[in-house]
């Protein structure tokens, strides 16, 4: 049985997982970058001259030492909401739209 076969028959029982990459590919100055989220979220928490990302940690990881700093109190609002009030900006770009449809 090939792939496709497989989906077909178990198309009630199959879910698609999309991780951070469908916002990693094929960005250019669309604004879905995950990593300029997170420079704006540095710059607010963190330092307002913070322009890149630290090399050698994950995307994930900075996002942890972002959680943090708001929880020593450095956000006036918890991280999550911040992030949301970032992305509620964000509109579905053409490469969201193909996996979805």
């Amino acid at each position: 049985m090939d792939f496709k076969d497989l989906l077909h028959r178990q198309r009630s029982n199959v879910a698609l997982l999309v991780g951070n990459g469908i916002n990693r590919y094929g960005t250019t100055a669309d604004g879905s970058s995950w990593d300029a989220l997170l420079r704006a979220l540095a710059q607010k928490l963190l330092d307002p001259g913070h322009t890149r990302l630290p090399s050698g940690i994950s995307l994930t990881e900075f996002y942890d030492v972002l959680e943090l700093s708001c929880a020593l109190g450095n956000g006036k609002s918890g991280l999550q909401a911040q992030f949301c009030d970032l992305l509620a900006s964000r509109r579905r770009q053409p490469r969201h739209i193909k996996v979805i449809s």
